[in-house]
């Protein structure tokens, strides 16, 4: 089994002068770090994944959805695009920083809540979004 660490713990975005908390992780015996990322930089992320593989760790990710301009199952056509995009950048942050995982949240915006279960709309355009997502997410 391997053990992780969720760096949320210290901070919502690694920076590179918390980088030297990865070697501390690795020193304690974690095998990986679970990195949140709620806004996409991809040249940070190449960073990130930089400072990872120099310390032996592997990493996951978690992510979010930020608001209703960019959810998955908007009635709006045009915020699901927008949801896509988004979940887009968080993938090639994702690889960026080698995550071999990325969980979340990530079905709607985080909080949201209708009061009912999904309608059967609302499952279908998630499933469209994550769909395209995960054929996008391919190496």
């Amino acid at each position: 089994m391997k053990f992780g660490f969720n760096v949320l713990l210290w901070t919502p975005s690694l920076q590179e002068d918390q980088f030297h908390l990865l070697g501390k992780l690795r020193q304690t015996g974690y095998d990986g770090v679970e990195l949140p990322i709620f806004s996409p930089d991809v040249a940070h992320n190449q960073k990130i994944g930089a400072a990872l593989k120099n310390e032996g760790l592997r990493s996951t990710v978690v992510t979010i959805i930020p608001d209703e301009a960019r959810s998955p199952i908007s009635p709006v056509a045009a915020n699901r695009a927008a949801a896509l995009d988004y979940l887009k950048q968080i993938v090639d942050s994702c690889h960026a920083c080698h995550a071999e995982v990325m969980m979340g949240p990530f079905h709607q915006p985080l909080g949201v809540f209708s009061g009912s279960g999904p309608t059967h709309d609302e499952q279908k355009w998630a499933a469209d979004v994550h769909r395209e997502l995960a054929e996008y997410a391919q190496p």
